[in-house]
C-alpha cells in the first residue's frame, strides 16, 4: 500500500513539474515570439530605408550628375544593412549609412549644386522613416529587456538552459539628434 501511494506521490510530482517547465517554457515562448515580431517591423523599416537610400542615390546622380565616392559610400552602407543578418551586423550597418547619407547631405547642402523638389522629398521621407525606425527600436529593446529578464530569474535559466534560449540582442543605432541627416534648402543659404 504504501508503495503505491509512494508511486502516486511521485507520478503527481513528476506531472506538476512537468506542466511548471511546461508553463514557463511557453512563457518564454511567447516573450520571445513578441521580439521576433517586434524585429520584424525593424527590418521593414530597414528595407524600406535601402530604397529610400537607393532612390536619393539616383536622383543625386541625376542632379549632381557626378559618380563619386560620397555615392560610393551610400551604396556600400546600403549593401552592408541589406545583407546584413545578425542584430550586431546591422546596427553597424545601420550606421554606417546614416554616416554616409550624412555626408551625401552635406554635398547637396553645396549652393552650386542645383537641388529638385524630389531630393526634398526623398530627404523628408528619410526624416519620416528614421522616426517610425526609433519608435519600433524602442518596442523592440522593451520586448527584448523583458525577454531577457525572465531570462534570468531562477527557475526560468534552468529551464532557458536546457531548451537553449538565448538573450534577444538589443538594437542601439545612432539616431539623428543631433546630426544633420535631413536636407534643407534654407540652410544652404546660410
Amino acid at each position: 500500500m504504501w508503495k503505491f501511494i509512494w508511486f502516486i506521490l511521485v507520478v503527481i510530482s513528476i506531472v506538476i513539474l512537468g506542466a511548471m517547465v511546461f508553463g514557463i517554457y511557453y512563457n518564454l515562448a511567447r516573450l520571445r515570439k513578441k521580439v521576433e515580431d517586434s524585429w520584424s517591423h525593424i527590418e521593414d523599416e530597414l528595407q524600406v530605408r535601402i530604397i529610400l537610400a537607393d532612390k536619393l542615390i539616383d536622383a543625386t546622380k541625376r542632379d549632381v550628375g557626378q559618380e563619386n565616392s560620397i555615392l560610393q559610400n551610400v551604396v556600400e552602407a546600403q549593401s552592408w544593412l541589406e545583407y546584413s543578418e545578425t542584430v550586431h551586423e546591422t546596427v553597424q550597418a545601420n550606421n554606417m549609412l546614416i554616416v554616409a547619407l550624412e555626408e551625401l547631405f552635406i554635398l547637396l547642402e553645396d549652393p552650386d549644386i542645383a537641388i529638385s523638389k524630389r531630393l526634398k522629398k526623398l530627404s523628408e521621407e528619410l526624416e519620416e522613416n528614421e522616426y517610425l525606425l526609433s519608435q519600433y527600436c524602442s518596442i523592440y529593446n522593451e520586448a527584448a529587456y523583458m525577454y531577457n529578464s525572465k531570462l534570468q530569474i531562477f527557475p526560468n535559466n534552468m529551464v532557458a538552459n536546457y531548451f537553449g534560449l538565448k538573450d534577444a540582442e538589443y538594437f542601439e543605432p545612432e539616431f539623428n539628434d543631433d546630426k544633420n541627416l535631413d536636407f534643407d534648402p534654407a540652410r544652404r543659404e546660410e
